[in-house]
């Protein structure tokens, strides 16, 4: 009887390729992104950049703010909560003083 010869198995992507720019949609995926050419000087933060800020979780942070211990946000959005950096690192100062 003759038999068939076994099909070659298939080969997957080595991470050489990627590296060497084979593949150049995830090259360009993995370009890090630009720098803003202007940063206002007193910047609207996201609750996780609130949060970081000041070290805290973002539930912490949010306890925070209910209890009145950090500002209250500033709405841009109907879901888009924003702070001031200046309030925060007030509100952080004055904490710190309180103690």
């Amino acid at each position: 009887m003759h038999s068939q010869p076994e099909p070659a198995p298939k080969r997957r992507a080595s991470s050489r390729h990627v590296l060497e720019g084979s593949y150049p949609a995830v090259v360009a995926a993995a370009a890090a992104p630009e720098k803003p050419a202007y940063v206002p000087a007193d910047p609207l933060l996201t609750v996780r950049e609130g949060a970081a800020e000041t070290g805290q979780s973002i539930s912490t942070f949010w306890r925070n703010v209910r209890a009145g211990r950090l500002p209250q946000p500033i709405y841009v959005s109907p879901k888009g909560p924003r702070w001031r950096l200046s309030e925060i690192r007030a509100a952080l100062d004055a904490l710190r003083g309180a103690r």
